[in-house]
């Protein structure tokens, strides 16, 4: 388990990609599985994959520009 550990501190963006498309994907096929449109469901989570990613930038912009005004 140790190993596992530290890789994921060392690649925290690969492993958050990992588990959200892991995510993603089973949440696809319960709601497919339950009788809603494949399509309604794409689309819904590429919607919830752009709020996702845009959420992430801003976080990432805000700690470099934190982190920049903490070293000046």
């Amino acid at each position: 388990m140790g190993g596992i550990r530290k890789w994921t501190r060392a690649h925290r963006k690969i492993a958050t990609l990992v588990v959200l498309a892991a995510v993603g994907g089973v949440g696809i096929t319960l709601f497919v599985s339950l009788g809603h449109p494949l399509g309604e469901v794409l689309s819904t989570a590429a919607m919830g994959a752009v709020y996702t990613a845009a959420l992430w930038y801003v976080q990432a912009r805000s700690e470099r520009t934190t982190e920049a005004n903490l070293d000046s």
